[in-house]
């Protein structure tokens, strides 16, 4: 019994044993469980960092190789843009000996991506066929024409060439002769880009068509560079023609062109035309020696330079010695067109009619300018629209008036007349404004014995003279001003000094004309009938005379001298 009570006990105590290890066991998985649970939490948070870290590496990797990339690309590009320019801009050259051989070359070339230059040696350039440049199926755009000097001749039965819209013509040193149409452009026709270059234009004739030498479309763009025309011949048309495109000439040369145009057409011719809005710039040009012949009663003269419609610009340019007849003009500006005159010299011009050497409806700027010696009626002013000379000069300018206004808003700013003599008035005012500033009249002449006043402002006609002065000016009839016929004049801030008017005072006022005179000097004028300021009386019918703050020599004169004319 007691050794069962010790087995009993001996089993119990190994099995508490085992217990005791088991439970020991336990908690030490426990904690390592723990601690290894703890070290992977651990491990993720690093590992989970860096993989951020990784990320974000690489993500700055494949920009940073993007980047690279689209540099690349962009230097790929660019290098292929470049290598295709280089190829577009690629340029040949060629070489041709007589008209043929050039019409040959131009006719090939055109299958060419070529930007093309030929070059003309010595040889016969008598024109067989007419050329064109540009066609529908043809990749070759610019063209490059070198004369050296040669000529090419149409022998005054052939046009010369055609060039389209979207190609380009360079021409130079070449001589352009005796070409000849029926249509347009006997030299030139162009509707795309032509540039001239020291060339010549020589004995071109236009009978029918328009553009006598050249005619250049609205789609044109023309520049004409150190050229000569000479010697050429318009009698409908002109010998070049604007017809809206763009027209540039700088530092060419006009001289010995005839324009005739005839009364059976009703359309007369020029030198250069302008029409539908085009424009043309003339810089550094001379025109000389040109004559200008209208056989026609018809309102579009012939002219050295018309502008029908659009942009006339002259500037630095020279006018001399041209011979205008009959009912022609050197200059013509027609209605709702724009002339301006900058910086120009016109001397020794010969006008032979009852018309001027500049003739304006439009509107009409002229501007540092000079008029010198030149024969004739010099500008006309006419109908709606305005006309401004500013800091220009009229000097010894003979047989007929300087300007006449009429019905038109004329502007003389800044400018002088000097001993010109006029067979009749200086300047007309005929139901127009003129507003005379800052301006200086010396010793001019209105020579005739039944011409009214060296200045004469009637039919309504408004005169404003400021800040102005005349000396020693001459007037055979009429004074130096005269007002009339519902004129209206206002003097104010200018000086009459020396003046002498033979018949009617040096200011003379009538038939309902009105004139004010303020803060001006009268000194040393000579009016042997009629007084200094003379308010003549036809009957009963007088003009009104207002004067204030007035300096004279002789007072009773200033103040108002009458002067009755009986009607006979």
């Amino acid at each position: 019994m007691k050794y069962k009570n010790s087995k009993f006990l001996l089993i119990g105590l190994l099995v508490l044993s085992i217990i005791i290890s088991i439970s020991a066991i336990n908690a030490t998985d426990d904690n390592t469980s723990t601690n290894m649970i703890k070290q992977h939490d651990d491990i993720f948070t690093i590992n989970t960092q860096t993989n951020k870290d990784t990320i974000t590496q690489q993500q700055n990797n494949i920009k940073s190789t993007k980047k690279v990339e689209n540099k690349n690309n962009k230097e790929a590009k660019i290098s292929n843009s470049k290598e295709n320019i280089t190829k577009t801009t690629k340029k040949a050259t060629h070489t041709v000996n007589n008209y043929q051989e050039l019409y040959n070359k131009i006719e090939e070339i055109k299958t060419s991506s070529d930007n093309t230059t030929i070059n003309l040696n010595p040889g016969n350039y008598t024109i067989t066929t007419q050329i064109t440049w540009g066609s529908t199926d043809q990749q070759a755009k610019t063209m490059t024409i070198n004369g050296n000097g040669q000529t090419i001749d149409g022998e005054n039965i052939k046009q010369f060439i055609i060039v389209e819209n979207g190609y380009t013509l360079n021409l130079q040193n070449i001589i352009i002769k005796q070409c000849f149409t029926t249509a347009l452009g006997a030299g030139i026709y162009n509707k795309g880009n032509t540039s001239i270059i020291n060339s010549t234009f020589t004995e071109n004739n236009e009978t029918i068509g328009g553009g006598g030498v050249i005619y250049n479309t609205e789609t044109g763009i023309l520049n004409i560079t150190n050229s000569t025309f000479s010697g050429n011949t318009a009698t409908r048309y002109s010998v070049i023609e604007n017809d809206g495109g763009l027209t540039n000439i700088t530092n060419s040369t006009f001289t010995q062109n005839d324009v005739y145009a005839k009364n059976t057409e009703y359309i007369s011719g020029g030198i250069i035309k302008n029409d539908n809005n085009g424009t043309i710039n003339i810089i550094n040009s001379n025109f000389t020696g040109n004559n200008i012949t209208n056989d026609t009663s018809y309102l579009d003269p012939a002219t050295v330079i018309k502008n029908n419609n659009g942009t006339i610009n002259i500037t630095n340019s020279i006018f001399n010695k041209n011979n205008i007849e009959q009912e022609a003009r050197l200059i013509y500006s027609r209605e709702s067109s724009i002339t301006n005159i900058l910086n120009s010299n016109f001397t020794q011009n010969n006008v032979t009619n009852i018309y001027s050497l500049i003739s304006s409806t439009g509107n009409f700027s002229l501007i540092n300018s000079n008029f010198i010696e030149n024969n004739g009626r010099i500008i006309d002013s006419d109908y709606n629209g305005n006309t401004s000379i500013i800091n220009s000069t009229f000097t010894k300018n003979y047989e007929g008036y300087v300007i006449q206004n009429y019905r038109n808003n004329l502007s003389i700013m800044n400018s002088t007349f000097t001993e010109n003599n006029a067979s009749g008035n200086l300047i007309i005012n005929n139901a127009g404004s003129v507003n005379i500033v800052n301006s200086n009249f010396t010793k001019n002449n209105a020579e005739s014995t039944d011409t009214d006043g060296l200045i004469y402002n009637y039919k309504e006609g408004t005169l404003n003279i400021t800040n102005s002065t005349f000396i020693e000016n001459n007037a055979n009839s009429g004074g130096v001003l005269y007002n009339h016929y519902n004129g209206i004049t206002t003097i104010i801030n200018s000086t009459f000094n020396k003046n002498n008017a033979t018949k009617g005072g040096v200011i003379t006022n009538n038939f309902y004309a009105n004139i004010s005179i303020i803060n001006s000097t009268f000194n040393e004028n000579n009016a042997t009938k009629g007084g200094v300021i003379n308010n003549e009386i036809y009957d009963t019918v007088s003009g009104t005379v207002n004067i204030t703050n007035q300096t004279s020599q002789k007072i009773m004169q200033v103040l108002q001298e009458l002067y009755i004319i009986m009607e006979m």
